[in-house]
């Protein structure tokens, strides 16, 4: 991204939002990260559609070839006074969010900037800043509470304990509300053996 676009953004307060995960990041992800193996979207994800996913992404990469390059700009923008939002494009539900984060902080931003993107920017750009992105009074009770720290690895965002969503409380893992009812999710006619 040249000089010029970096400073349009920083100047004119437009939001950039690159949606990386849509380009080779997605097939960059499919092919490193193994989702068919990933026991907790196979809980959430019918497994026809999930192998549907993967397989439309036949490239293939080793660990070391994440292209950087996708990034980097997002960093200049950032640096530059601009705004950059995260958005994931519904790119494979429950882990698309995730890989764009990754993909954010994999060169461009520190990872404390792709969190800050991913929520207090994110909601600003979508006119809901005043309802969320961050934990204050008088906004929606909308979070998540992490088991590891993604300022130490940004891939802990995967680290999911606990969703609240308007002050409703689940399980991370299986979604069964566990606050102010507690109540086991219906499972999916996929989870069920025949």
């Amino acid at each position: 991204m040249k000089k010029d676009v970096v400073e349009l953004f920083a100047r004119t307060g437009a939001y950039y939002v690159p949606t990386l995960v849509v380009s080779v990041m997605e097939s960059y992800f499919m092919t490193t990260m193994n989702p068919h193996d990933n026991e907790k979207l196979r809980r959430f994800v019918p497994h026809a559609k999930l192998d549907a996913e993967i397989h439309e992404h036949n490239r293939w990469f080793m660990p070391h070839e994440v292209p950087a390059g996708y990034a980097q700009p997002l960093g200049d923008i950032v640096r530059a006074g601009g705004k950059v939002g995260m958005g994931s494009h519904g790119q494979l539900q429950g882990l698309g969010s995730h890989w764009e984060i990754w993909a954010m902080g994999g060169a461009g931003l520190s990872p404390l900037e792709a969190l800050r993107a991913a929520t207090a920017t994110a909601a600003e750009a979508m006119g809901m800043a005043d309802d969320l992105g961050s934990l204050e009074p008088g906004k929606l009770a909308d979070l998540i509470v992490l088991d590891r720290n993604p300022l130490v690895d940004l891939k802990n965002t995967n680290s999911i304990r606990y969703v609240m969503k308007a002050g409703t409380l689940w399980n991370g893992d299986t979604m069964d509300e566990m606050w102010p009812t507690k109540r086991v999710r219906p499972r999916g006619s996929w989870e069920v053996p025949h």
